[in-house]
């Protein structure tokens, strides 16, 4: 057998049936029954494994393999489908039928059972699940000397019964992908599917989600009835609110900002003049969201109306299942998504005068040419920019963009949001005490993804910070110890296997796999850190407002971020502890280098996040190439993008966030798009301030 590397990608040049050569004396560590989906290599341009006979024959090729620039380390034998799967890491071990796993180094230990439920005199509990919008963790840190202007007094009553996680994660902070992820415990690499007909590899973005047949989320597991005779299917709650974990269930619109991610549309912050691309006022910059988004205004504050009631379809919600709770169809499940605190940021007189403004703290912003490159075309993509030219009306815009107070005002009516769904939980709180099943029902608060709210001069999510990749958790029942604060990095994918942990269901045969650990024993004991689960969490992102595929680690105080295939930028290192506002970047410090070596190395042995940065890359050109422009006459796709959604068919996305593009950005816009189309599918690094449009 010939073996040869192309950048980096083993390759075999002929088939695996035969043996390979030189390694018959090559000793494998082997356990049957066991198996892992992913971390494959790339052979011969797949990682979906190569035809073998045998479970030697599977070792001897991975022996063959081991000493490449991307080794082989571990392998799986499947007798069934006669393949082997070279791999080059392993992250944990699971257990599947004619599966054996093997190893040229001492095997990992295959993961420990399921931890059990925390005491509970009754046959099952009941579960509520409160997950809102865009909700920053860190507003729920807790505050003892009550210096902070967060106003949540039915959160904080629920922190002092439970149990508060203070490093807990979206894993990929953005609507659809995260709720993907949390309610079929896959990362977001991990879910295929099929969206009009092309075949995606991940949830990568609002686009995208599971397949709407999935029905091995934990909401159906639940309410399947189980195998165990001992148990009972719930009963679920009437409304479940905003769901948005099904592919193409989210905002058409935003489906072109996503696949257009790599397109390099033309801007020059350099010129003032340069009015080619201009976008709602912007003077030289490319925005995707109209007029600036939320992020140019001073937010929007009622005054008139019902003042304690500003979010109509979530109170309605609200009313619905606390009036289910009090009916007591036990056991029950409640799952309600709200739609608050999602941007525009808007609140009323009433939930405004409960933040102090005196209490409000405002980041601090640089100058533009102090940005990192990708961060600088995300606060670009999303508006967070200010006029460029010269003019007195331009001057004034620019004073009034990056004045202290105005972000002090955005923050402010932020929190307010954040009062008012504390004041939902409170109805929630005296449902369950008013049902009296308050001693046998758990009660978890947690967010899809966070909110920048002006930090890093941005709003929304989709970005590594913390403001926008943290989110919430808080977890009250019987059982749980109280007051408890944990600061073991944790994330949205142990949801589920938390849940069943909790009600004793089990994990149907016909999961891919969990990727997160129950955090029963976190809930359960006085142990600050669980030995048993890894000691990081990783995320990441591909969605629009975004000019590149980024990954996050999270280890101790310690976060990485690592941008597309890791060649295109110097990884970024934070100290969060030392410095929780994420201002001093240490990635580029040689005293860090064997740090960010290491995490690193974590980072992939969870994510292959150059291949997956590239299948993204080639997903977006195939979604464009094979799905938009072939859904009319050729070339019709071009009105559709100048003409925004109003010019397209239903179903279709059109210009920047739905909108029309001003006649200047036309020609520009669409050469950029012919540009890009012409070109192979590429990971491209993020483009600075200092970036002008070719002559």
């Amino acid at each position: 057998m010939s073996l040869r590397c192309v950048l980096g990608v083993v390759a075999i040049a002929s088939g695996c049936v035969g043996g390979a050569e030189g390694t018959s004396g090559q000793a494998c560590n082997t356990t049957t029954g066991h198996g892992y989906s992913g971390l494959d290599l790339t052979v011969n341009g797949t990682t979906k494994g190569v035809p073998c006979v045998s479970v030697s024959q599977c070792c001897q090729i991975c022996a063959t393999l081991k000493d490449q620039e991307i080794g082989c380390r571990y392998w799986t034998f499947s007798v069934t489908a006669q393949t082997c799967h070279p791999k080059y890491g392993v992250a944990k071990l699971q257990k599947r039928n004619g599966i054996t796993f093997g190893s040229l180094f001492p095997l990992p230990p295959a993961p420990p059972p399921p931890a059990p439920p925390p005491p509970y005199a009754g046959k099952q509990p009941n579960i509520v699940f409160l997950i809102d919008e865009s909700t920053d963790g860190r507003t729920y840190n807790p505050d003892p000397d009550n210096t902070s202007a967060v106003y949540i007094p039915n959160i904080r009553a629920l922190q002092a019964r439970g149990v508060t996680f203070t490093s807990f994660y979206s894993n990929s902070p953005v609507c659809a992908p995260s709720r993907t992820s949390m309610i079929s415990g896959r990362h977001v690499h991990r879910v295929p599917h099929f969206h009009n007909g092309v075949k995606v590899n991940g949830a990568w973005n609002n686009a995208e989600g599971n397949p709407p047949e999935y029905n091995l989320k934990w909401l159906d597991v639940l309410q399947t009835p189980p195998t165990s005779s001992q148990l009972t299917p719930y009963t679920a709650s009437p409304t479940f609110g905003k769901t948005d974990w099904t592919v193409g269930g989210h905002a058409v619109w935003n489906w072109l900002q996503c696949w257009t991610m790599y397109v390099h549309f033309p801007y020059n912050m350099t010129n003032p003049a340069y009015q080619d691309p201009a976008q709602n006022g912007s003077g030289s910059a490319w925005s995707e969201q109209p007029d600036g988004g939320s992020c140019r205004g001073y937010g929007t504050v009622k005054t008139t109306g019902n003042q304690s009631r500003t979010n109509g379809g979530d109170w309605a919600g609200v009313d619905q299942n606390t009036e289910f709770i009090l009916t007591k169809p036990e056991p029950f499940v409640v799952y309600q998504g709200m739609n608050i605190v999602h941007p525009p940021y808007a609140t009323s007189e009433y939930w405004l005068n409960k933040i102090d403004n005196d209490k409000v703290d405002v980041p601090t912003w640089v100058p533009l040419n102090q940005l990192h490159p990708c961060d600088f075309q995300t606060s670009m993509l999303k508006g967070c920019i200010p006029p460029s030219g010269d003019s007195d009306a331009d001057n004034i815009a620019k004073q009034q963009f990056y004045s202290t107070e105005r972000r002090r005002a955005i923050r402010r009516i932020y929190l307010a949001m954040i009062a008012e769904y504390d004041a939902m939980v409170g109805q929630y709180v005296a449902a369950i005490e008013q049902a009296g099943v308050a001693d046998k029902t758990y009660l978890l608060l947690t967010s899809d993804h966070g909110d920048m709210r002006l930090e890093h001069q941005q709003f929304y999510k989709m970005v590594p910070w913390e403001a926008s990749a943290r989110v919430p958790l808080v977890v009250v029942g019987p059982g749980v110890s109280t007051g408890r604060v944990v600061s073991q990095p944790t994330s949205l994918l142990d949801i589920y296997p938390t849940i069943l942990a909790l009600t004793g269901f089990t994990l149907p045969a016909s999961h891919t796999g969990l990727d997160g650990y129950s955090l029963v024993p976190l809930l359960t004991t006085d142990d600050e850190w669980d030995d048993e689960r890894p000691d990081n969490i990783v995320s990441q992102g591909h969605m629009g407002d975004n000019a590149i595929s980024w990954y996050l680690l999270r280890e101790a105080e310690m976060k990485i971020v690592i941008y597309g295939s890791g060649e295109e930028h110097t990884p970024k290192l934070y100290n969060l502890t030392a410095d929780p506002g994420e201002e001093h970047d240490l990635g580029a410090i040689s005293k860090y280098s064997s740090m960010v070596e290491a995490m690193t190395v974590k980072l992939k042995a969870q994510i292959d996040y150059p291949a997956v940065s590239l299948d993204v890359a080639q997903y977006s050109k195939a979604m464009f190439t094979q799905w938009y422009m072939k859904q009319s006459a050729p070339g019709t796709w071009r009105d559709w993008i100048i003409k925004g959604e109003k010019g397209s068919p239903a179903g279709v996305p059109g210009g920047p966030s739905g909108t029309s593009w001003p006649a200047e950005s036309v020609k520009s816009g669409l050469a950029a798009i012919d540009t890009w189309l012409k070109a192979e599918p590429a990971v491209l690094p993020c483009r600075g301030v200092d970036w002008t449009p070719p002559k």
